[in-house]
């Protein structure tokens, strides 16, 4: 088994440095329960001789050992309930000491590899998010009679912040200020009278925004960070998805299968549009000087699938990129497939299923919609809250 069996009491939610697994197996709420019996139901399904893999990264004391386990468990359950027969770290024919996470079965009898790899916020500036959630985990059991704290946040801190000097700070700051006239002034004029405290630290700059409790909730004892915005940062997740094309393309030798990389990007900051540039070349247009027109469109050979030599990493038939990668959102979690017009093997039609991205024969890129993860595995659109 994944979690022991045990009395879980507590109700409360997870601080930001607590680990995955740790809160997971500690939380009593029927949201937490969904998702281990979700977890363990997958488990089961493996074969005996995978499960100590499974579950060393599933109870690791790191996050990115349980987040690549658990997108792991998603896809296989995900091929399961599409019909497909999985074989994982299957040996290949090429001679290669390396074994791809899956090779896969449709029920048309087509035969392709399966790899995932998880990118993570925290990959792109190691240490920094544990930094950052140390501090305020801290900062959030601050006593606030009569506030809550919105957060805006920009950059990441190349060091640890004192939290004894920054709790001073805010609690100075909050009892400055009164909620009634607060209140009014919110009521009247919009959230841009909220007062605000700006406090920065080696490259990472916070704005606190106080908003005001009712009168019903003034003096209870609730966390003192009521909202995180969303953090806007140059994110190059473009970049992450092309090193993650290059990274697996050239892992295995010659393939003699279609072989498709599942991304799992934790990530809001991905869509359609990053997807095609990071794998086809970012867009061009060319314009009529003389009347302004648009007379041409292409893209820049700058793709992890074109470059200036031409097609390249052709052993890689697609890319299915999934927007998260955690069994909390999979009734949520958005996905496609995009594939490679040049690969040396083409993606099995039956995946045509998913939500996709194919060049047509005019060379266009045509998506077209498919399955959602939550429908297939048939789970409520709200799964797993009530």
């Amino acid at each position: 088994m994944l979690f022991e069996e045990k009395e879980r009491e507590f109700l409360g939610p997870k601080s930001r440095s607590e680990l995955e697994f740790h809160y997971l197996d500690r939380s009593g709420t029927e949201e937490a329960k969904k998702v281990r019996d979700f977890l363990e139901r997958i488990y089961e399904e493996f074969p005996d001789e995978e499960k100590k893999d499974i579950r060393s990264r599933i109870q690791s004391n790191r996050n990115i050992n349980f987040k690549s386990a658990a997108f792991e468990m998603i896809l296989f359950a995900s091929m399961k309930a599409l019909g497909c027969s999985l074989i994982p770290h299957p040996v290949l024919n090429n001679g290669s000491p390396k074994r791809p996470d899956f090779l896969v079965t449709t029920p048309e009898g087509d035969e392709f590899y399966l790899e995932a790899i998880v990118v993570t916020e925290q990959d792109l500036v190691p240490g920094a998010e544990a930094n950052k959630n140390a501090v305020l985990d801290t900062l959030d059991t601050l006593e606030s009679p009569n506030f809550f704290l919105a957060i805006d946040a920009d950059g990441h801190p190349n060091s640890r912040p004192s939290s004894r000097n920054l709790n001073a700070s805010v609690s100075e700051w909050l009892e400055t200020l009164n909620p009634d006239e607060v209140s009014r002034e919110f009521e009247l004029n919009g959230v841009t009278t909220l007062p605000k405290l700006e406090w920065q630290h080696d490259g990472w700059e916070v704005e606190f925004l106080a908003i005001p409790k009712n009168e019903e909730s003034r003096g209870t004892g609730d966390r003192l960070i009521g909202m995180n915005m969303p953090e806007v940062r140059p994110l190059d997740t473009g970049r992450q998805i092309k090193k993650a094309i290059k990274t697996k393309g050239n892992k295995y030798g010659e393939l003699s299968k279609p072989l498709i990389i599942a991304i799992g990007v934790d990530s809001k900051h991905v869509d359609k549009l990053t997807a095609i540039s990071a794998l086809f070349g970012d867009e061009t247009i060319t314009i009529d000087r003389n009347s302004g027109d648009v007379v041409g469109r292409g893209r820049k050979p700058n793709g992890a699938w074109l470059s200036f030599g031409g097609p390249q990493y052709t052993r890689v038939s697609g890319a299915w990129l999934f927007k998260g990668n955690s069994p909390w959102c999979i009734a949520k979690l958005k996905q496609g497939l995009f594939m490679n017009p040049w690969a040396n093997y083409q993606v099995p039609s039956y995946l045509d299923a998913f939500p996709h991205c194919k060049a047509n024969s005019e060379d266009e890129l045509v998506f077209e919609e498919g399955f959602c993860l939550g429908c297939l595995l048939d789970l409520p659109q709200n799964w797993p809250e009530n």
